[in-house]
Order: structure tokens, then sequence, then C-alpha cells
């Protein structure tokens, strides 16, 4: 097929009604599946039945299996003839057509997602369409020809995204834990926060649970969320015997401010709220699924342990105030100022988000540290100058600053008897 006369829309109709017969035929072909390789445990997932990693694996055995008789038996028959109706529609879209060839019975080729790659072929392509059919309503079938059109066509001009909402949308996150939050908040373009239940698209529920406080599954993660900094992607196709490998994303700098953004986030509500972990490159759960790819967990780096404290303890909700405080450390002029001082940020948070039987006592020491980082307090006499710049900065009048260097010194006297143990 010559690519410069692919009709998008024409190949979406051509693939869903070449789909369809699977609408009311699938269930009978499941059945004799089932009776001729009995389950040995079923992993259910809700009311519908069945998991989709599960379903996946039978569709997937069934269609391969499909096409040798002499092993699946002649219910099978006329499965083939559907399977061949859909091979040869997928096969008329230009990014499958070069990534397949030519040679008929070798359907096998490379899938190439961000940050992950596997081989595949036309069969398991069509059980993975199939499965996310399930998940549908409506016109299913023209849906999913609709979304794998998504994948696969190129787009690499797009300007930067505000909220993740299309199959084609991953995430770059930081998970937080310790606000109430109930809907997703756009921090600035290519930023945005995103509660749990937006997270559930892209990040594992069970993978969520080992890195959150204890009870927060019981609470529905109400207190998880996550700054993320959304992306689009494609599928990148190839030849089976030649992967194309992509270079994934290095999002470290959108980690930086993230993290940034949560410690002024954590000061203005005067709450702990704690940067548990950065997971890169999240793509959505469904668009796996479609690709015919279990959603595997992904890969994330520790911040912060969360599991000091418990889903029970009341969190604030996000306040506009706080979220204007926090945008402005985005802003230009923002990141000069507060990245000098992310440090600063991060022991005060700290002293936040100590806890145990002698928090009080543990909290002086970061913010000791803060304060002296904050007045430039680097070589000996560190008590006398702080003292003097925390009086000069905030002092009104001569009494006031004796009132200030007198605090100063006794904090100080605090800080030092719980450095050297005293």
């Amino acid at each position: 097929m010559n690519a410069t006369t692919f009709s998008p829309n024409a190949w979406i109709d051509k693939l869903g009604k070449a789909l369809s017969p699977l609408e009311y035929s699938l269930d009978p072909f499941l059945n004799e599946y089932w009776k001729q390789n009995p389950r040995t445990h079923v992993v259910s997932e809700g009311p519908s039945g069945i998991s989709p990693d599960s379903l996946l694996d039978d569709l997937r055995d069934m269609y391969s299996m499909a096409y040798d008789n002499s092993e699946i038996g002649e219910p099978f028959r006329p499965l083939i003839e559907i399977l061949n109706l859909i091979r040869y529609a997928l096969m008329s879209h230009p990014a499958i057509e070069r990534a397949v060839g030519q040679i008929v019975g070798r359907d096998d080729f490379w899938v190439q997602v961000p940050d992950s790659g596997g081989r595949t072929s036309l069969t398991d392509l069509i059980a993975g369409l199939t499965t996310r059919a399930t998940r549908l309503s409506g016109d299913r079938f023209h849906k999913v020809a609709c979304e794998l059109n998504l994948l696969l066509m190129q787009d690499t001009n797009a300007e930067p995204l505000e909220l993740p909402t299309e199959i084609n949308h991953g995430i770059h996150a930081v998970l937080f834990w310790g606000l109430d939050l109930t809907e997703p908040v756009c921090i600035e373009t290519g930023m945005a926060i995103l509660p749990f239940k937006e997270l559930v698209a892209f990040l594992d529920k069970k993978q969520v649970e080992k890195l959150a406080p204890p009870g927060s599954l019981f609470h529905n993660f109400r207190s998880i969320g996550a700054v993320v900094q959304p992306f689009r992607w494609n599928t990148q196709l190839s030849k089976a015997n030649h992967p194309r490998q992509s270079a994934a994303q290095n999002p470290n700098l959108f980690f930086n401010s993230a993290i940034m953004f949560i410690d002024v986030l954590s000061l203005a509500h005067s709450t702990p709220a704690i940067p548990i972990a950065a997971f890169a490159n999240c793509i959505n759960r469904s668009a796996s699924l479609l690709l015919s790819r279990k959603h595997g967990s992904s890969g994330y780096s520790n911040i912060r342990s969360a599991q000091g404290f418990r889903e029970v303890e009341l969190c604030p909700a996000l306040t506009p105030d706080a979220l204007s405080r926090a945008r402005a450390a985005l802003s230009g002029k923002g990141r000069r100022q507060f990245g000098s001082f992310a440090s600063v940020l991060a022991k005060l948070s700290e002293s936040l988000a100590t806890q145990g039987r002698f928090a009080a006592k543990s909290r002086f020491v970061p913010l000791a540290i803060a304060l002296e980082q904050m007045c430039d307090i680097r070589k000996d006499g560190s008590s006398r100058k702080l003292q003097n710049r925390v009086s000069a900065y905030l002092g009104t009048d001569p009494e006031s600053c004796e009132r200030l260097k007198e605090s100063v010194r006794r904090f100080y006297d605090e800080r030092s008897a719980s450095v050297h143990n005293r």
C-alpha cells in the first residue's frame, strides 16, 4: 500500500467491521476453549469476571491454536475465517504493513513503547484488541480501531499537555502523601496534580499500596496523589529480526521541580506532604492491553518513606493559597529564587514529617540547619551570626532585636544539645 494514499477513517471503519463478528461469536469459542483447557485457577476482577490479563492470555492461546486444527478441533474452524479478515484489515495500515512484511504466514513483529519493547504477532494483537473491547461500551470495535490508529500515527510536533486524557498519553510522576485530593489540578502547561483515582490508569494499585502509609487501601488512597508531567507517545513497530529500540525520556529535571513543588505545598499547609517515589515513562494501562501487553509494574526510585504515618491521620485539603505559593516557586523568577533554597525547603518539609517519641526534639536539627542555610551561616561563631542576622531582618526596634537575639540563642543551644546528645 502507498502510505501517501492511506485514509485513517477508511482503515478504522474497515478494521471495526472486521472485528464486529466477534461481538456475538466469541463466547461460544471461549467456552469451548475453556472446556478443552480447564482452568486451574481463575483471577477475578470485579463483577465482570476474569481479569483482563487472564482473558488476554486465553485469547492469545485460542487465536494462535485456531490455526492448528489438529490441536484445537473442528469447532474453531469458523474462527479462522474471522481472524483472517481481521489480519487482512490490520495489514492495510502502513505502519503494520512495514513491520510485518509481505511473506504469508510470517506475521511476527516488534512493538516498542516508552521504556519497553517486545515481540508480538498479528493474532496476539487481535487478542489485545478483543480484550480492550470488553472494557468498553457502545460501538466497542470501532472505538478500539480508533485507539489503535491513534497509537500508530506519529505526532512529533504536539504542544505540551496540561492533563493526560487520551490513550496515547503517558506520565512521569512523583507520588506523594499528605493532602486530601479530589480532582485533577493544572499547575502549568506540562505539569499537573492528579489524585489517586486518576493515577490508576497509569500505576499498579498493588505497587502504590507498598509505598503508601499502612491503611491507605482501606481509605481508597484518599491522601495519595502525584505531581505529573504528561507526554504523548506513539507505538514504534519494526520487523521482528530488526527490533527498533527508542530512547526513553529522561525526566530528572521534572522530578527535581516536582519535589520542590511538594515541599512548598507542605510548608504552605504546615503539614507533612511527603514525596514518596518517582516514576518515569508510565503509559496508559489500557494502551498496554490494546497492544496485547500485560501492564507490568513501572520502574521507580524511592525518595522518602511514608510508612511511619497512618492513613487515618487528618490530611488537609489542597488550598488555593498554598497552590498559588507553590506555583510561584515554579515561575521563571521563582525557579531562580527557590532553586537556590531547594535544600532549605527539603529540610523544613523533613522537619514537619519527623515522627516518633522524640519528634519534637528531633525537629530542631533540620529546622536549625534550614535557618542557618537561609541566613548563609557557614563558619565559626554560628550562634552569634545567626542572632545578629535574624534580629537585623525581623527586628523593628532595639528592644525587639534583643528579644529576637535571646530567642535565637536559646534555640541554637537546644539545637547544639540535640546534635551533641546532651
